[in-house]
């Protein structure tokens, strides 16, 4: 039998845990946060917003005056809005939120950040800080400076549930990637969304939130999906590996789901959602099909550059693939900063500038040379190791 005492008894333990839960959640809050490691701050409207609006955004002031950032927040589901920021510089940032939402404005604080050590920087090259394309246009750098050798593994699907991540961080994602990291791999290229654009019916692919839309329909965005995409963006993070990622493909059928609009507020909501973490952008996937099926033209793709950039100015590596677009007007589009050529497995250029001023036939006769040439070395290789693999990494 229960007694009145001992109701009192567990109502007196429950807020004296509560209270000790909330002073460890301050404590946490409050910690320093090392530089360039991705972090939260969540907050709650008085009304709805739909979801490619970015109703709320937070303006970080560095101690020193001599660096001020603006960062849009994203919607996380309900009446929930999350800003992601990963500042860049040591010292006291202090921050403070706007909106024309009472809910979302007037919220402020400061954020103590951190130079991590020399040991933890190694084993995490992310905390050297967002690549860009170096000055010289021939490689990638972090910046810091430290050069990025950029080697990536293609996992188009890893965001989905096919290639699990558990709720305790294991699961087929996990372990790829150590597998990857391993083998010296810096980077892994994945699809934000992986289906829509490849199939002409059907839900394309789920993850452990469900479908990146409900019902197909572009203008219902499910959360849940993102918020498990969320947990795969930190655990590339905090491998040190970089993402290369295509938010999807627009479109390969002549039923594509997505029109230019549709793809702009998805592009703008990926920008504001994922900018923090240290990624090569890419506008669009095999963008040839949406011109020759889906009826989208090059100032669409154009498009969708501009609005990455408008709404995550922090993007400075940004690369488009196409399987048939070697010398074509999308390469001298200025919201690009880096190449990327597919045929066959992907390659990704650093600089606009990595190529000699030579005759467009003769760059793509000896482009294609190369590939050729590095396609045939790559077979060998995967023969010898496929003999030396377990059967799971076949």
């Amino acid at each position: 039998m229960v007694t009145s005492q001992m109701k009192l008894a567990r109502l007196v333990f429950a807020a004296v845990l509560a209270a000790a839960l909330a002073r460890f959640a301050a404590a946490a809050a409050d910690a320093p946060k090392p530089a360039w490691q991705p972090q939260e701050m969540a907050f709650t409207a008085k009304r709805d917003h739909p979801w490619w609006e970015f109703p709320v955004r937070a303006v970080f002031c560095h101690n020193r005056g001599t660096t001020a950032l603006t960062i849009e927040g994203f919607w996380d589901g309900g009446r929930h809005w999350v800003i992601r920021a990963a500042l860049p510089q040591p010292g006291t940032w202090a921050w403070h939120t706007e909106s024309a939402d009472p809910g979302l404005a007037g919220h402020s604080g400061q954020i103590e950040v951190v130079t991590s050590p020399a040991d933890r920087v190694a084993a995490n090259p992310n905390l050297r800080g967002q690549v860009r394309p170096a000055s010289g246009g021939r490689h990638f750098e972090y910046a810091d400076g430290t050069p990025c050798f950029l080697l990536a593994d293609t996992l188009w699907a890893g965001n989905t549930a096919r290639c699990g991540l558990l709720a305790d961080g294991g699961g087929p994602f996990s372990e790829y990637l150590a597998d990857r990291k391993a083998k010296g791999f810096t980077a892994v290229l994945m699809q934000f969304i992986h289906g829509y654009g490849d199939y002409p019916d059907g839900q394309a692919h789920r993850n452990e939130g469900g479908y990146a839309f409900l019902q197909r329909d572009p203008a219902r965005l499910n959360p849940a999906y993102f918020q498990a995409l969320d947990r795969r963006m930190r655990t590339l993070w905090e491998r040190g590996l970089l993402a290369a990622s295509p938010i999807m493909w627009w479109g390969k059928t002549k039923k594509a789901l997505f029109t230019p609009q549709d793809a702009r507020r998805l592009s703008a909501y990926c920008a504001v959602r994922y900018g923090a973490f240290n990624s090569l952008w890419c506008v669009s996937g095999e963008y040839q099909y949406t011109f020759a099926d889906c009826g989208w033209t090059p100032a669409d793709l154009s498009a969708l550059g501009a609005e990455i950039q408008r709404h995550n100015p922090r993007v400075t590596g940004m690369v488009e693939a196409g399987t048939q677009a070697r010398g074509d007007a999308r390469r001298r589009q200025t919201e690009l900063t880096a190449d990327q050529d597919q045929s066959g497995p992907g390659r990704i250029g650093a600089g606009r500038q990595r190529r000699a001023p030579l005759e467009p036939r003769l760059v793509q006769l000896l482009d294609e040379l190369r590939f050729l040439a590095g396609e045939i070395a790559l077979l060998a290789e995967v023969a010898r190791e496929m003999e030396q693999l377990p059967l799971r990494w076949r």
